[in-house]
């Protein structure tokens, strides 16, 4: 056994992992789960891998249509194998799963993210830890992406939206008749 001496620092936290070298690791792949182009709403994954093989994922919920980035996630993986296994079986069962370009997964979280924010919506608070999986939002190459529903915020609630906090934040920010609303 090893002998831990006092200037051994200690080993980091997966939290302190991503925030300080994520950025750096390679890049593996990016998934899109969901048809977000027809509904507005699905999960982003991007993932990157370690020397050691093994994967960091971050996941990434968002709403195109008026709410941005609703949730967000990391998980690590021991390996390639396994993180396949896992996105094939857990991450998926409910939905359609395709492998999308790093470019593509990138603009879709930043993209909805700005759009939200235009309209006074913060990004989910774990974004501060997972925008580290992402590349720099400066080192993406734009592409021209709609957001919103035919140039309008579309909400239509999930399960955990707080719908009438959410109806009120849009009239101050945007106005009655000025977005749109789906209930049900």
């Amino acid at each position: 056994m090893a002998k831990k001496t006092a200037n051994t620092p200690p080993p980091l936290s997966l939290k302190s992992y991503i925030i300080k070298f994520a950025r750096k690791l390679e890049l593996y792949k990016c998934y899109q789960v969901g048809d977000i182009s027809n509904t507005g709403m699905g999960h982003i994954m991007v993932s990157r891998q370690k020397k050691n093989g093994e994967v960091i994922m971050g996941s990434y919920l968002i709403d195109t249509y008026c709410l941005g980035l609703k949730d967000t996630f990391y998980l690590q993986f021991p390996n390639v194998d396994d993180f396949e296994d896992q996105l094939a079986t857990k991450f998926t069962f409910l939905d359609t799963c395709e492998e999308i370009s790093s470019q593509l997964a990138h603009n879709m979280v930043y993209g909805a993210i700005e759009y939200a924010e235009d309209l006074h919506f913060k990004p989910h608070i774990d974004f501060n830890i997972t925008q580290h999986i992402l590349d720099d939002v400066d080192a993406v190459e734009y592409m021209d992406i709609e957001f919103g529903y035919e140039g309008k915020p579309l909400f239509t609630p999930g399960p955990s939206d707080k719908t009438a906090i959410i109806l009120a934040h849009l009239d101050k920010y945007v106005g009655k008749g000025n977005y749109l609303y789906v209930n049900g």
